[in-house]
């Protein structure tokens, strides 16, 4: 269930970023103490307050645990695509290869179309993310660039117009 963010959320987050295999493809790998993890917290719930829209934090059925997250926000860390809305992910790792992030994405792909203006969507994942980039397929969306990290990482940047949205 994709759902607003609670401040009881933040030993879920703390404990998905402080997972190395969770953060390997994500920031070059750098793992999210709680301090960090609460930063993250507090510029999502900024973006929801200043944007309308953000990520949102995805909740288990059967347990309401915090399973990870789930939105579109911007890409803060590079300038050239920071105007672009970014869809994205990260789940526990207990939860890779059950759909739930396909899932999550679909809903969130549709609800941003359904109720914001932009002309399209981006996503950003490194060259090896193999099953993001299964995500992204799912979600209708094509490589159409890479992009240089400010680490010198390269990222694929993949795109979703809203007229082939809307066509699907």
């Amino acid at each position: 269930m994709l759902r607003q963010w609670r401040e009881d959320d933040l030993d879920g987050l703390a404990a998905v970023n402080a997972d190395p295999e969770v953060m390997r493809y994500i920031h070059d790998g750098h793992v999210h103490d709680r301090p960090e993890a609460a930063a993250s917290l507090g510029r999502i719930r900024a973006q929801w307050a200043e944007h309308g829209f953000g990520l949102w934090a995805v909740e288990g059925k059967q347990d309401g645990s915090l399973m990870g997250f789930c939105g579109v926000g911007f890409p803060r860390f590079l300038p050239a695509l920071e105007a672009s809305p970014e869809i994205g992910w990260r789940f526990a790792r207990r939860h890779w290869g059950t759909g739930y992030a396909s899932e999550a994405a679909v809903a969130s792909r549709n609800d941003f179309f359904s109720t914001q203006d932009f002309d399209h969507l981006i996503s950003l994942a490194f060259p090896g993310n193999l099953a993001s980039h299964r995500v992204m397929q799912k979600l209708g969306m094509r490589r159409v660039a890479d992009a240089t990290l400010p680490s010198g990482a390269t990222v694929w940047v993949h795109r979703l117009e809203r007229d082939d949205w809307t066509a699907a």
